[in-house]
């Protein structure tokens, strides 16, 4: 056979693999993109999103199927993973009414959106139907990230008014009475239970309704929820703390036990896990059994006060009355900065720009000690600078910080912003 003929046959053999690795990928995106579609119809926005961005690797320059991945990934509060998509959409689409609205929604659910660019979009959704839900969700959101719980609130209760289908509203308006305390923790249950009734399988509603009922005392209930947890994923270690507090409840301490040594096993710092291990061990009388546990969980969280109101206990009845007394302090200084927190929190709600109020709130966070704690408190220190960009008391408190931190280059941008003596 000739070289020529050769050739002409290896071409054609090449020409029809990529044919088929071409119509495999199409197949691939097409499936994708309507996955994507229906989990977003049917209020499954995380599974939405990641199918979305499955579709968008496959057409990375179609403006349209990024659109889609930049809304779900947004609505799935994925924010920033969701700019690089709209960025391709807005560069490929052109000022299409869609990406315009996107692109609002999004910088309102990063944090960067003005008063006046929310309170245009609530006018908007009052007029524009098609969008309604779709601002009132962004408004919502971020209302409720930065702590606004009032006007998240009102939010939600618009959206709700309108009979929506989906879950996750009631789930946020859960948070945000949960969050109010007192008689408003019944309407939470309410808000919880509806989450769960309108999508079976949405594991972080039934999670805060499982720990809410336990702390109302309803551990039956509290117990069934657990265990759908688990027999969704085995590996939940919040399930399994919180059935092994129904089982202590119950006077089951033997299989509450083991429940916790199965959450330790998953995860060895979790402070929860091991807090209700030493509170169980001491409330057996073995003090010094719980004392590992109940220290170890205290250093984990030293701003968790039922770990620390614990630890005192633990030492009181071993004997150590110095180490006792200590504690007590240490208890009594958190459960006043947890109620100055609180306090501060509900002043916020009428005062969102004091900058004295949130330099106060900033610093009381830091003074946590945990790392999710110390993100929260730095970001309402940038807010008290975006307040007032030259407030003295916050940039001399991130000074310090950054100075602590060792990042002494940040520490000198903040103290050459002082106003000089």
């Amino acid at each position: 056979m000739s070289r020529g003929i050769l050739s002409s046959l290896a071409l054609v053999v090449l020409g029809g693999e990529t044919w088929l690795f071409c119509w495999v990928a199409e197949r691939h995106f097409q499936w994708h993109r309507t996955r994507a579609e229906e989990l977003s119809a049917s209020f499954q926005h995380d599974e939405a999103a990641r199918h979305a961005a499955r579709a968008a690797a496959f057409h990375r320059r179609d403006g349209r199927i990024r659109l889609l991945a930049a809304r779900l990934l947004r609505r799935a509060e994925l924010p920033t993973e969701a700019q690089p998509h709209l960025e391709t959409a807005r560069r490929r689409l052109g000022d299409h009414p869609d990406v315009e609205l996107e692109q609002l929604l999004l910088a309102v659910q990063l944090g960067h959106a003005s008063e006046l660019v929310e309170s245009s979009l609530y006018r908007r959704a009052q007029r524009d139907v098609a969008h309604r839900a779709l601002i009132l969700e962004a408004l919502a959101v971020a209302a409720l990230a930065s702590y606004r719980i009032d006007k998240a609130r009102a939010l939600l209760d618009e959206w709700l008014q309108d009979g929506s289908p989906d879950p996750r509203p009631y789930f946020w308006r859960g948070l945000a009475l949960q969050q109010m305390g007192g008689y408003q923790e019944d309407a939470a249950l309410a808000d919880f239970r509806r989450a769960v009734q309108l999508h079976p399988d949405y594991d972080e509603a039934r999670r805060r309704l499982g720990l809410l009922l336990v702390k109302k005392n309803a551990h039956a209930e509290a117990g069934s929820h657990f265990k759908q947890l688990l027999a969704r994923n085995e590996n939940d270690v919040t399930a399994w703390v919180g059935l092994a507090k129904v089982e202590a409840a119950a006077g089951a301490n033997e299989t509450a036990r083991t429940y916790l040594q199965k959450a330790l096993q998953l995860q060895g710092d979790s402070v929860d896990a091991l807090r209700e291990l030493g509170i169980l061990t001491l409330n057996e009388g073995n003090a010094e059994g719980a004392l590992p546990l109940l220290a170890r969980a205290y250093q984990l969280d030293p701003s968790d006060p039922y770990t620390s109101y614990n630890l005192f206990r633990c030492y009181q009845q071993l004997g150590r009355e110095s180490e006792a007394q200590q504690q007590k302090a240490q208890h009594e200084a958190l459960a006043a900065r947890h109620e100055r927190t609180l306090k501060l929190l509900a002043e916020l709600q009428s005062r969102p720009h004091d900058a004295d109020l949130l330099h106060e709130l900033g610093t009381l966070y830091l003074q946590a000690g945990r790392a999710d704690a110390e993100a929260t408190g730095l970001w309402f220190l940038q807010r008290a600078l975006t307040a007032s960009p030259r407030h003295q008391a916050t940039l001399q408190t991130l000074a310090r910080y950054y100075e602590s931190k060792g990042r002494k280059d940040l520490a000198l941008e903040f103290l050459r912003r002082l106003k000089p003596y």
